[in-house]
């Protein structure tokens, strides 16, 4: 019987051989739409609960920097728990849990998703990075291995280095200037989120391997 896992990173750091089947979205309750965006103003979006395995602090330092550089940003903060208050500034609008409806209007109005990994967290591919993917953003990625090489090969933004401001700080004006200079294609992203990660398009490829499974399991028995 064949090893599954939801991401190649699960496989290779225990070494063992198996498919990768990624958790995926239902792509039908997702209402993408070209939405008109100002790029004098990039807008970031972190979707998500406020937990310790994401990088909020360094988000905090990185907004103080482009604040002091006159950088014109803002960011939307949406999900669980509750925002730090050093993270209550002009720009920064925290908007709680939302409904599936409030979200998706949400994430179509932004430019870019942020998927911040906290130093020594082993997050491989969170689910909100295929809901940015899906609406057409591009993303700052903090997840390293699989993830990293997605946005890497694919031009579906940027990735820094877990921890490090600095490293933070680059990936977001790396971003602000390629939505300003309209370097990435909404439409592109969005075809391939349905490509790696619309239930309709991997789940088939599980349902094989599962059928084969138990064809073998019949056999033995």
């Amino acid at each position: 019987m064949k090893n599954i896992a939801v991401a190649k990173y699960y496989l290779s750091e225990r070494d063992i051989l198996g498919e990768t089947i990624y958790l995926g979205i239902d792509s039908n309750s997702v209402k993408y739409r070209k939405v008109s965006k100002n790029n004098k103003i990039i807008k970031f979006v972190f979707a998500g609960s406020l937990g310790r395995q994401y990088d909020l602090d360094s988000l905090y330092e990185v907004i103080k920097r482009l604040n002091r550089n006159e950088y014109t940003f803002t960011i939307d903060i949406a999900g669980y728990g509750n925002l730090p208050e050093n993270l209550s500034m002009s720009n920064v609008k925290f908007h709680g849990v939302l409904n599936r409806d409030q979200l998706t209007e949400l994430l179509l109005s932004n430019h870019c998703g942020l998927n911040l990994i906290a130093s020594g967290s082993h997050i491989a591919l969170p689910n909100k990075v295929a809901e940015y993917f899906f609406h057409g953003l591009s993303i700052i990625n903090g997840s390293s291995g699989e993830l990293e090489e997605l946005v890497e090969n694919n031009n579906l933004g940027t990735n820094y280095q877990p921890g490090d401001v600095d490293s933070l700080y680059d990936a977001f004006i790396v971003e602000i200037k390629k939505h300003q200079n309209a370097e990435y294609t909404e439409e592109e992203i969005n075809r391939f989120a349905i490509h790696h990660f619309s239930r309709s398009n991997i789940y088939p490829k599980l349902l094989t391997i599962l059928n084969a499974a138990y064809e073998d399991l019949e056999l033995r028995l």
